[in-house]
């Protein structure tokens, strides 16, 4: 596996991003490169807008919905 700044692994990652505390969160990734962690943090300093300043290659897919296992 290549390795990136020090030392580690070199592998995208995903980010959860809680818009409020009523409404959904925001999920993010994958975040790969520079150019996607600068992208996303003028997104997050912009204070999270809906305006379409966040690049759709950053936007994951909603979580799938989780039921409570009743027994």
């Amino acid at each position: 596996m290549a390795h990136g700044t020090y030392g580690r692994p070199n592998r995208p990652f995903m980010l959860a991003v809680c818009v409020s505390v009523v409404g959904p969160g925001v999920r993010l990734g994958p975040i790969v490169t520079d150019a996607d962690v600068e992208a996303l943090s003028r997104w997050l300093r912009g204070g999270m807008p809906d305006d379409g300043t966040l690049p759709d290659r950053l936007r994951a897919a909603p979580a799938p919905p989780h039921a409570a296992h009743l027994d």
